[in-house]
């Protein structure tokens, strides 16, 4: 099946902050259906292989490999070990454990800050270090 002017969109906005719902108000479907019409898009086979395609193409237009981030949390994580930081080994650690897919995590966010229409932890750096590797490509293949 050829996918509509409107899924095209939605794969594009998808990639700006991987929430369907947002993804397809922008696009241009109803608020009131946008849960929905997210969902059933990223169940479609062609749209799923566009998001996947986008991704890729994220990926190599900036360069970075799942190994290079992989080598940057051990880094994060040994330096966070050897200044005593071991909440911040605890995150690198999980964030690594998610990036290669050993298990998914369920964020829950509390605060008015937003961002590409998502409420964000400022001090959450491995959750925007997550979001730019999933929208990379790099997680949840």
């Amino acid at each position: 099946m050829k996918m509509t002017n409107k899924q095209a969109k939605f794969c594009d906005e998808y990639l700006l902050d991987l929430n369907a719902t947002q993804a397809a108000i922008r696009s241009g479907y109803s608020a009131r259906t946008a849960a929905q019409i997210g969902y059933e898009n990223l169940r479609k086979p062609d749209v799923r292989a566009r998001v996947a395609q986008l991704q890729r193409a994220a990926a190599e237009r900036n360069q970075i490999s799942l190994d290079e981030l992989i080598a940057d949390l051990r880094r994060l994580r040994d330096e966070a070990f050897a200044n005593g930081s071991y909440g911040a080994v605890k995150g690198a650690l999980d964030l690594m454990g998610r990036t290669i897919g050993a298990y998914t995590n369920k964020v829950e966010t509390k605060t008015d800050l937003r961002m590409n229409n998502q409420f964000v932890d400022p001090n959450d750096v491995l959750g925007s270090i997550e979001r730019l590797a999933r929208i990379a490509g790099l997680r949840g293949r």
